[in-house]
């Protein structure tokens, strides 16, 4: 599936290297192709009937789900070009019910520029099939690309800004809003003013109805006729290669008055089907301006999206979309308000917390444990601040299963140990074992999670720390003794 958006290098850019590139006596241009395919003779036609040249299977590991490369005599499925994604489609075989219907889940070209389909399923070299097109998902993209064409020109002819490349990505029919298309300028930015106007000379276009039509130019004496029509036209943008030096094909988009720009992709056959086109954000890229806009369908879908969310926040804050900023303003307001008495509330408890946690560890040989069911180690570290706070030399375990039920057996959760750092060091893995888990830490603080934070373990690991503890005291009484 195409999932990677397909940029191109702006053609006024492109067309002054190969023109300047052609003038050297050894250089020929050649678009790449010979002939132009079905869906770029013709990019209204949704069928065709055709024969299959060539299957193969598709290069890649063996791991992956097998996919077979089948190149058509003709398809009306476009395999990508001019900035534009593939489409996708299906290969029928045979008619009536005996048919089979194989899905083209991919196009591309291969180096010597054939149209590949890239199916699941072998078909047999010879066979007779139809090719049709996914329909919704070209004219999504030819309704994109030219409206990127004439944006781009009414931005040239308005503010004098080539554009150096653009971006289509595939309309996601999963997400609640309609995808954007790009195109970056060669200006830094543009003004409000100037996006208004653009925006409103792009919509009169549309209006006027201009027809769109291809031309296609290549050496012959017509050829060459024809390259002095569209040069004398004034609607250009770059410059075309000299006649002499074109091989095969360049193929031309004109939008009749308003522009003409080589190009290989599908495109509308009249300015009136883009229906409307809306210009929906302005940022920097690379110090370019970078236009954010959607044209027709693609705003049909992100203004439904629009209305449903405005009925649910009519609903959610009590009141019409005039007051919607005001009402998200103050509830934004009040969560921060909240979150920061919140956090107030929960230190003064985690201080009393640990100031109890101090009294308990010294009643208790200098030893205490802590237990709060969903909490956090953040929490658990304030606690045992306020608990070293007080008394210092204490060794403390703190735990927060992830259930309120003390009693689990599969109770899971974190635990932190915390103290003097030789103290900590010296329990530390003890207490890990016990509850069934691993940590890390340093500087008086051992933390991690753990698989076994039961009352039974939890008090299991206190007293191992307590019997360490002692153990240790008694041998160093001994010392010193002798």
């Amino acid at each position: 599936m195409h999932n990677v958006a397909r940029t191109f290098r702006s053609t006024v850019q492109s067309l002054q290297v190969l023109s300047a590139y052609a003038l050297r006596p050894h250089c020929r241009y050649k678009m790449g192709i010979t002939s132009l395919l079905a869906c770029q003779r013709e990019p209204q036609v949704t069928s065709i009937e055709t024969h299959v040249l060539k299957c193969i299977p598709l290069p890649g590991k063996k791991s992956q789900s097998k996919k077979w490369q089948v190149i058509l005599k003709d398809t009306v499925i476009f395999p990508e070009g001019g900035g534009q994604p593939s489409d996708t489609g299906s290969i029928t075989i045979g008619k009536g019910p005996s048919q089979t219907k194989v899905a083209v889940v991919d196009m591309s070209r291969n180096e010597a520029r054939d149209a590949i389909h890239v199916t699941e399923q072998p078909i047999e070299e010879g066979q007779a099939v139809t090719a049709a097109v996914d329909w919704d998902r070209r004219f999504d993209h030819m309704q994109q690309h030219t409206g990127q064409h004439l944006l781009s020109a009414v931005v040239d002819q308005l503010t004098g800004a080539d554009t150096v490349s653009w971006e289509l990505h595939p309309q996601q029919p999963d997400t609640a809003t309609a995808d954007t298309v790009t195109i970056d300028l060669s200006v830094p930015t543009l003004t409000p003013r100037q996006l208004t106007d653009i925006e409103a000379q792009c919509n009169v276009h549309i209006r006027a109805a201009h027809p769109i039509k291809q031309l296609v130019l290549d050496g012959s004496p017509e050829g060459q006729a024809e390259r002095h029509k569209v040069i004398e036209k004034g609607n250009l943008r770059g410059k075309l290669p000299p006649a002499d030096v074109i091989e095969d094909l360049l193929r031309l988009i004109e939008i009749e008055g308003v522009d003409i720009n080589p190009c290989g992709g599908t495109h509308l056959s009249c300015t009136s089907e883009l229906q409307v086109l809306k210009i929906v954000g302005l940022e920097k890229s690379r110090g370019q301006a970078r236009l954010r806009f959607m044209v027709g369908g693609r705003i049909l879908a992100a203004l439904g999206s629009a209305l449903k969310r405005e009925v649910a926040l009519n609903k959610a804050l009590g009141c019409g979309p005039v007051e919607h900023e005001g009402h998200v303003r103050a509830v934004v307001a009040g969560k921060k308000d909240s979150i920061k008495a919140q956090k107030g509330l929960m230190e003064e408890l985690a201080s009393l917390h640990g100031m109890e946690l101090a009294y308990q560890c010294q009643q208790q040989g200098g030893v205490g444990s802590f237990q709060r069911p969903d909490a956090d180690l953040h929490y658990l570290s304030l606690v045992a601040a306020s608990a070293l706070g007080k008394a210092p030399s204490c060794l403390l375990l703190l735990v927060a299963p992830t259930d309120t039920d003390p009693n689990r057996k599969d109770q899971t959760g974190v635990f932190l140990l915390a103290g003097p750092a030789d103290r900590v060091d010296l329990v530390s893995k003890q207490v890990a074992e016990s509850l069934g888990g691993k940590g890390g830490g340093r500087s008086g603080r051992y933390q991690g999670k753990a698989e076994q934070i039961t009352q039974a373990q939890v008090q299991q690991a206190t007293q191992r720390m307590t019997a360490t503890l002692q153990q240790v005291d008694s041998s160093s009484h001994n010392s010193y003794s002798r």
